[in-house]
């Protein structure tokens, strides 16, 4: 009886002092990272904008953190991630044992010795390389309008007033909320130690959203990373293009009883270079969260029907022939970027007789009016009539246009002529002729000045603002003009252009460019467009390089897409009508807010790189973007806009912008021309029979119910209200060895169900 009572006890020792270890962290894994780990608490004066008055930090190692009248219990559990010794899991709960505190936050400090200004700090969709840019202060978008030293081909890029570490010597620190990011984390990579470091963690707790911070020392040789509950930034806080806007953050009062819990990941691993980190972040985006749900609201082919409707009666001007933009806005027409002869391509493949007849009459208008001395199109008109550069009656600005909105101008005219020969619709040669002219302005600016630049002039070409990404997508236009055109030259001058996007901005981790009201903020639209550049270019070469800088791209451009379902408050606009946000695509640090869709793209190059790589995760990044635009449709069943149906606002607010979290502008804006060319270029249901694999972008759910060497037997369920009509896109093992390239959805089968109807179809392996 005594041997079994000691055995007994000896058993019950060992699992409480083995229960025990779990909750202490690893010090010594840390230390070997150059890494301490501690909490702190922290106590505000409101009425000073939040500046922190006292403070109290201990070691992770403490079990209790005493502070003036209050006292809390330090609990810590840690969890190894299998196989994998570099990765843990933290939870660390502050449970409020004795006292009360007012107006307090409480903080983990992640402080990293053998640091060094020259680490690049990301905080994806927000901060890249610290943000380190030349900043001009200023609500006006152009500072090149009244200095001329921002004028010119070489001049430095600058940034507007964003969140940033500063590169001067200054105080450098970031206070940012959790929903800036795309995915609530922290990064950096160190050239020094060929060390890289991800830190993830939650939108928040009950308290509401975490911050996130990084500040380093005055030498530069320490940094601290920090996640905050509640988030409280300090005295300060960023909104749009002020980055000394007062803060308003609300702290929190614990008392006797209160608890809180902070979990978090912390991911080490050697990196060779900044690269390592982005391939790092598209693996462990979703670690926290998982595949959350999509949201199914109206399948692809009603959205395309309303946006038909909308364009014909809104957007149509039959006096002169064309298809306004925003009538609302500074300006009637614009080339490209804001849906400019994009959405007329959607019309001109699904649309209806007397639109695909309006979207000719345009085309005549635009090659007969809307092109510029320089033989680039014209950027703007305010009337149809009378054409300027990107923005009318500004010196300078009223002269130049955005490389963007050209560039995409000559890609979706080829993607025009293509479909019509597709279609058997005649294309007039006048029209070809003043696209190649687009073309040859291009390469005419790019043999002068080496480079695309921002900004280039209407009447003659030569780049006003240079040192951009700007022009990502022309090399992937020029690949479209050399095969229409059957022009080799075309080609290789694309491949010029790819590799010095390449060289000079993909391998640093830096694009910036592509919005015209962003100055060289980074940003998700020339990001994207070099993913598109470089996979046409695989495609049209079978040059395995370009699949490699494709592949780069794809997985800088992953950090730029909601990773998860961002809790709106229930309050908000968005919190009430249910909006599932993954997948919303941010647009540059600028504005700090997610947008619907890939402005103006249907993202069909991410399929195209699963296909030629077998990387799943590209293929689910479309699906996250793809699948989701529907619900921001002002529809009829579900009014966004209560005056306007088929009208789509360009913002998924997620932190401080001009609207509140969760509120939206009632706009008309570019998503709709996104969601059109998504219905158009993306399957509705993507089926592999290789890999018995089904995805699905438009509103509908597909699974596989039986395989065979022979067949596969496909479920596919339309969940909506609506009739769908879906297209179909299998690949086999004979079409898996073919590129997609272009028109591929002009071959697909489509299938029509009822509201709740499920088919099961066949295919043949």
């Amino acid at each position: 009886m005594n041997r079994q009572l000691l055995i007994f006890s000896l058993l019950f020792f060992w699992g409480f002092t083995s229960k025990a270890q779990e909750n202490i962290p690893s010090a010594g894994w840390l230390k070997n990272q150059n890494c301490k780990l501690s909490v702190r608490i922290n106590r505000y004066e409101y009425e000073k904008y939040n500046r922190r008055v006292s403070e109290k930090s201990v070691s992770i190692d403490s079990d209790t953190l005493s502070f003036e009248n209050i006292k809390f219990l330090i609990l810590k559990k840690e969890n190894t991630i299998e196989g994998n010794s570099n990765v843990k899991e933290f939870e660390v709960s502050f449970k409020c044992i004795k006292g009360s505190i007012q107006q307090a936050s409480l903080s983990l400090d992640f402080t990293f010795s053998n640091w060094s200004s020259e680490n690049y700090v990301l905080m994806p969709g927000v901060v890249y390389n610290g943000n380190k840019f030349k900043v001009y202060k200023s609500p006006d978008w152009f500072p090149f309008v009244s200095d001329p030293r921002y004028v010119g081909a070489n001049v430095e890029p600058i940034a507007t007033d964003i969140p940033r570490l500063d590169r001067e010597g200054g105080v450098s620190r970031i206070q940012m909320r959790s929903g800036h990011m795309t995915t609530p984390s922290i990064g950096f990579h160190s050239p020094k130690l060929k060390k890289g470091f991800w830190l993830l963690t939650e939108q928040g707790n009950q308290l509401g959203d975490y911050g996130i911070d990084i500040e380093e020392n005055r030498k530069r040789t320490e940094a601290t990373i920090s996640i905050t509950a509640p988030v409280v930034r300090e005295v300060y806080r960023y909104k749009h293009m002020n980055n000394q806007f007062p803060s308003s953050d609300s702290s929190a009062n614990f008392k006797e009883g209160d608890e809180i819990k902070i979990r978090f990941r912390m991911y080490f691993f050697e990196s060779q270079s900044v690269q390592t980190l982005f391939d790092k972040f598209l693996n462990l985006r979703k670690d926290f969260t998982g595949k959350e749900k999509l949201s199914n609201s109206y399948p692809y082919s009603n959205t395309f029907s309303i946006l038909e409707k909308k364009y014909n009666l809104d957007n149509w001007d039959e006096k002169i022939g064309y298809y306004k933009l925003r009538p609302e806005f500074l300006v009637n027409w614009q080339i490209g970027w804001m849906g400019g002869a994009i959405f007329t391509y959607s019309l001109l493949l699904e649309g209806n007789k007397e639109s695909k007849e309006r979207v000719l009459k345009m085309m005549d208008w635009l090659f007969t009016k809307g092109i510029s001395p320089s033989g680039y199109f014209w950027d703007s008109s305010i009337d149809g009539i009378k054409f300027h550069g990107i923005y009318k009656d500004i010196p300078i600005a009223d002269s130049i246009t955005l490389v963007r909105c050209n560039g995409d101008g000559l890609y979706y005219a080829v993607k025009h002529f293509m479909a019509m020969k597709k279609l058997g619709i005649p294309v007039k040669p006048f029209w070809e002729e003043k696209t190649k002219g687009v073309a040859n302005a291009f390469i005419k600016t790019w043999n002068t000045d080496h480079q695309l630049g921002q900004y280039v002039s209407q009447f003659n070409g030569r780049v006003v603002v240079g040192n951009s990404t700007s022009g990502a997508i022309v090399p992937a236009a020029l690949v479209l003009a050399s095969n229409y055109f059957n022009d080799a030259h075309l080609l290789s001058i694309a491949e010029e252009m790819g590799e010095h996007f390449y060289q000079l901005y993909t391998k640093k981790g830096l694009t910036y460019g592509g919005p015209g009201d962003a100055l060289q903020n980074p940003d998700c639209e020339s990001s994207f467009g070099l993913v598109e550049s470089f996979v046409l270019l695989y495609e049209k070469t079978q040059n395995k390089k370009w699949l490699i800088y494709a592949e780069q791209a794809a997985n800088q451009f992953s950090t730029w897409v909601l990773s998860y379902n961002f809790k709106f408050p229930s309050s908000s606009f968005y919190g009430k009508m249910g909006i599932k946000p993954m997948g919303a695509v941010f647009a540059n640090p600028q504005n700090g807010t997610g947008t619907p869709a890939i402005c103006t793209y249907s993202g069909a190059s991410l399929l195209k790189l699963y296909r030629a790589t077998g990387n799943l995760k590209y293929a689910e990044l479309l699906q996250d973007i793809a699948h989701n635009i529907p619900q921001y449709l002002s529809h009829p069943d579900r009014k966004l806009n209560p005056d306007h149906i088929g009208w789509m606002s360009e913002r998924v607010v997620t932190a401080d912008w001009l609207e509140e979290i969760g509120e939206i502008g009632l706009m008309s804006t570019w998503p709709e021309a996104s969601l059109a060319v998504s219905y158009c270029e993306l399957p509705g249901v993507y089926i592999n029979t290789l890999s018995d694999l089904t995805i699905d972008y438009d509103n509908v759910e597909s699974k596989i119910i039986k395989s065979t060497k022979d067949y596969l037997l496909v479920s596919i369920k339309n969940p909506t209200k609506l009739q769908a009509s879906v297209k179909l896109f299998t690949d086999n093992q004979k079409t898996m060895l073919k590129p997609m390239g272009e028109l591929a959805f002009s071959d697909m089968e489509t299938i029509v169900l009822k509201p709740n109807e499920t088919k099961i179809i066949k295919k043949k392996k």
